[in-house]
């Protein structure tokens, strides 16, 4: 646990306040009565001592209370990245062993109701939105998925400098499909949530982060249905560690076939608690480019995820391009780093892109170029209310990219979707029809398509609801509830309605 909290300092000291100074001073307050009060006997102590610890224990359990309890109380504990192997050492062994068994008495308890829900939604989804299989599909296909990349940069110059120009270049290729309001829709898990709705089809649970509880669920997966359709071998390289968001178990469950992470890269150029994205690609690449792991003309599902544009954004000097300098625009000192370091990312996206076109089966490799998550957060309110700048460029909604190079359909859509509708639109671009599932979202290139999409936090509709009856549109809407009953209660793992 330690060590991944190092590798987010700068994130965790960008959230500070000066309120969390309380906890030191009643730390260094007690070590000092600690080293000048002098011993004696402790028996005369023994008594207000036990009081004192009893006034404690309750406070406690009243605390927990207002937590719903110690079971939600533990809960929560154990979903957050950075203390969810902190159960043990905050509420002792036993607390441990008593949460588990509580929790698994939980998840036995599958109301039949439930499960006729999801059975229900499920069949009347499939039979809403059936396959829109394009002409000259694709049977390859590479994911690289930016950290916090948002749709508003792209396209756009400050000072007449782009700050996307290379992204630009490939948006306006004639072979690109191009989607910009992609609506986010993770929940607490953020970029772990993003690689779930991706790669599964399915929405996060809103009640846990799905990759700290669920794990060992069994996950529909786009590595499944290419590798039962076309025998594609999938292969995942990201700079990740294997405990962060407990990554390595979840993309077990997603069944990669080989797995590429933190461990494997040299630590030769750093940039927030990883590897550049200039460093990653090009390990990545060198890797690719032996010809073992992807041999040319075979299928393959190959995903990259970066870092480099993890909040809170800071990017050393030496990675800067001195020709693409806003530092005397007066921007809000976030924002600024954010358009810098979304230059440096998009800077370094032409070496993978390079060499996919350099292969031999490039005509049959689809490129999609995907943002994890919104990036701004609580932080865009602020910006929108203090800055002119932001007021004429940056986005009110949480919007991300969803780029398509050497796509069999060419061309853009305006309208809204949510990152649920990327799989299904992923599986028509590949040209899968015969497989039960097609995730929770709708594809792009169904006409029907309702161009609306939920978010879940905060929960909200985009999008114009206008044509579609109400119907339809609570219909999407449960998508949500759909998503968390399979995957808390592993329907995959039991009969349902795929």
């Amino acid at each position: 646990m330690a060590g991944n909290m190092a590798d987010y300092t700068n994130s965790i000291w960008s959230n500070l306040r000066w309120t969390d100074l309380g906890f030191v001073v009643i730390l260094s307050i007690l070590c000092t009565y600690c080293i000048l009060s002098k011993p004696s006997d402790y028996r005369k102590y023994l008594k207000p001592y036990s009081i004192t610890t009893l006034i404690f224990v309750l406070l406690t359990y009243i605390y927990l209370l207002c937590q719903g309890g110690f079971y939600k109380a533990y809960d929560r504990l154990v979903q957050e990245w950075m203390t969810y192997s902190s159960g043990v050492p905050t509420y002792t062994l036993a607390g441990h062993i008593i949460y588990n068994l509580i929790d698994d008495q939980n998840l036995k308890n599958t109301d039949p109701k439930e499960m006729e829900f999801v059975d229900d939604w499920l069949r009347d989804h499939k039979s809403r939105y059936l396959p829109n299989i394009c002409e000259n599909p694709k049977k390859n296909v590479v994911l690289v998925i930016c950290e916090s990349l948002e749709s508003w940069p792209l396209g756009l110059e400050i000072e007449g400098k782009e700050v996307t120009p290379f992204l630009n270049s490939l948006i306006n290729d004639s072979s690109t499909f191009f989607s910009p309001h992609v609506l986010t829709q993770v929940c607490s898990g953020h970029s772990i949530d993003g690689q779930l709705i991706y790669t599964t089809g399915l929405l996060p649970t809103s009640n846990a982060v799905y990759s700290m509880k669920y794990p060992d669920r069994n996950f529909p997966s786009l590595n499944k249905i290419l590798k039962k359709d076309r025998n594609a071998k999938s292969i995942l390289m990201t700079t990740d560690k294997p405990t962060t968001w407990n990554m390595l178990a979840v993309e077990r469950a997603f069944e990669y076939d080989t797995i590429f992470n933190h461990n494997n890269w040299e630590k030769d150029e750093m940039i927030f608690r990883s590897i550049s994205d200039k460093s990653f690609f090009r390990q990545s690449l060198a890797e690719l480019k032996k010809g073992t792991l992807w041999p040319e003309n075979s299928s393959c599902m190959l995903t990259f995820i970066t870092c480099s544009g993890h909040h809170p954004f800071v990017l050393k000097n030496e990675f800067r391009d001195p020709d693409f300098d806003i530092s005397n625009m007066g921007l809000p000192k976030l924002l600024e780093d954010y358009i810098t370091v979304t230059h440096y990312v998009d800077t370094q996206l032409h070496s993978v892109v390079d060499y996919l076109k350099s292969r031999a089966d490039f005509d049959d490799t689809m490129i999609v170029i995907l943002g994890d998550h919104e990036a701004l957060g609580a932080d865009r309110k602020e910006f929108l209310a203090s800055s002119e700048f932001a007021r004429k460029y940056v986005s009110k909604g949480n919007y991300t990219p969803f780029i398509v190079l050497n796509s069999p359909v060419k061309g853009k859509y305006d309208g809204v979707l949510g990152q649920i509708d990327v799989f299904p639109t992923i599986l028509d671009l590949l040209g899968v029809s015969d497989d039960e599932w097609r995730g929770v979202g709708v594809s792009i290139l169904d006409p029907s398509r309702p161009e609306v999409a939920f978010s879940i936090i905060p929960p909200k509709m985009e999008g114009d609801a206008s044509p579609n009856s109400q119907e339809e549109i609570e219909h999407i809407k449960a998508a949500q509830s759909v998503s968390e009953l399979i995957i808390i209660h592993d329907l995959f793992g039991k009969k349902i309605s795929k």
